[in-house]
């Protein structure tokens, strides 16, 4: 009677564990179910367009249990629900980007947001002259008329460039090879030091003028318009300052111009 009892009560035991082991693993199995039929309602944030320079984040709906893990132009990686693309945008950084967002035993749901960069905008608040180059400073300059323009791909290195010749010299500008096979975008330019602008270096311009026998070179970190009129592309600044030599003491000027592609 004993062993029957024991053994009836070692019964109770087994299926008691079994019932449990059911019970949580259909509770383990709901559990995955709802997160599986969550997860396929996930989406990646609109992002609104930025400016060159400013910071790109990235972000997506926010789930317990899942991973996720973004990628996009340049090689970009980033296995958080909130993706730092960058603190310094550039055009580099245009382009649609991925998340993929998966859990182990549901579909993986890929979600996509695009980014934009743009150009900060501005317009030139001198009066300017259409193909014209007016100088002040310390060294009396002539003004400059220009006629023949070439717009395009440089003569010799990698560069684009603007060569414009004009009465009392020729104005110079070169740019970042990027734009021989890409229209140029509205909006502010700065000035360089650096006679050639590397690839990545979208929004700089090399620019320097010959007039009175002195070869001028334009500061750094001054303003340039780009626009267009039309299809045709348009380049304007105000006071630009510039420094010249012809072998001597060194002499400054400042500069306003415009120019618009023939």
């Amino acid at each position: 009677m004993k062993i029957k009892t024991i053994k009836l009560f070692l019964l109770a035991l087994v299926f008691g564990w079994l019932a449990i082991s059911c019970a949580a693993s259909s509770d383990d199995d709901t559990n995955a179910d709802t997160t599986c039929d969550q997860m396929a309602t996930l989406n990646a944030h609109p992002f609104t367009a930025v400016t060159l320079g400013d910071n790109i984040e990235l972000t997506v709906d926010q789930l317990d249990g899942v991973n996720y893990y973004w990628y996009g132009p340049g090689g970009f990686e980033s296995f958080s629900e909130t993706a730092f693309v960058t603190s310094n945008a550039s055009i580099s950084h245009r382009g649609t980007y991925y998340c993929t967002i998966s859990r182990d035993g549901c579909t993986d749901r890929v979600v996509s947001v695009d980014v934009d960069v743009n150009f900060p905008q501005g317009t030139p608040s001198c009066t300017l002259t259409n193909n014209t180059a007016q100088f002040s400073g310390s060294v009396i300059l002539g003004n400059q008329t220009f006629g023949f323009m070439t717009w395009g791909p440089a003569a010799v290195g990698d560069n684009y460039e603007i060569i414009a010749n004009g009465t009392n010299g020729d104005m110079s500008m070169y740019m970042s090879p990027y734009w021989k096979t890409h229209d140029l975008e509205d909006g502010i330019y700065h000035t360089t030091s650096d006679n050639s602008p590397d690839y990545d270096a979208y929004d700089e311009i090399y620019l320097s003028n010959v007039n009175g026998s002195i070869l001028w070179r334009a500061l750094p970190n001054q303003t340039i318009y780009v626009s267009h009129v039309g299809t045709k592309r348009r380049i304007s600044f105000c006071g630009v300052n510039f420094t010249g030599s012809n072998g001597g003491p060194s002499y400054t000027t400042t500069v306003k111009a415009q120019l618009t592609q023939p």
